[in-house]
């Protein structure tokens, strides 16, 4: 694309002040070829977000605190592992899901805090998000309003992993994520017993 926008552009300064037709139609062809840039560069990004170069960890907590800027919410972000050599497309599903979690709580949660934990225990990546917001309705996992849910289990299935959303009306909701990121049979620690009785797997 960069060398047919370098042709382009030797085309139009050529053409610029003898003929002047063919000066416009190169000008406009330089503009879709920037146009085609751009949008291959955003599906690039939107394929694998360059902010993974710097490794999940560094691109959770980027992302929360973009989250955090933008909406107002307080986050709090837990991460004892540190970086972790994980797959591209392990990381992309990690950070895709953590994006569609904080998206869901802007959109339905009302919710005034956030607290996001990765986890690594037996080669288990877990990720974890939690809002204090409204929490999901009765049935509400399966109103046409849930895609976001079902895209996230989805991602998560693809890996092999698990996901469960635990929620109460008026009590939060809490959605955990885990996946065989490094080679292990099961995860270390159950997911159920990270949550009291009380709570309702949706």
């Amino acid at each position: 694309m960069l060398a047919l926008r370098i042709e382009a552009e030797l085309l139009a300064g050529r053409t610029q002040g003898t003929h002047n037709h063919l000066n416009t139609r190169a000008r406009s062809t330089l503009q879709q070829i920037d146009t085609t840039i751009r949008s291959v560069r955003q599906i690039i990004n939107d394929l694998r977000p360059t902010v993974l170069d710097l490794g999940l960890s560094a691109a959770v907590e980027w992302q929360v605190d973009q989250f955090q800027k933008r909406t107002g919410i307080q986050c709090e972000i837990r991460d004892d592992h540190g970086e972790i050599a994980l797959p591209d497309h392990c990381a992309t599903a990690f950070f895709r899901i953590l994006q569609e979690s904080l998206t869901n709580i802007v959109r339905h949660a009302n919710a005034t805090h956030v607290k996001v934990e990765l986890r690594l225990n037996g080669g288990w990546l877990s990720l974890t998000i939690r809002d204090n917001g409204c929490g999901l309705p009765p049935g509400g996992r399966n109103k046409y309003e849930s895609f976001g849910l079902v895209g996230i289990e989805e991602r998560i299935a693809i890996l092999g992993g698990t996901c469960a959303v635990f929620s109460e009306p008026g009590g939060g909701t809490t959605v955990i994520v885990s996946a065989p990121v490094i080679g292990g049979p099961e995860p270390a620690v159950p997911l159920q017993q990270e949550h009291g009785p009380g709570s309702a797997v949706v």
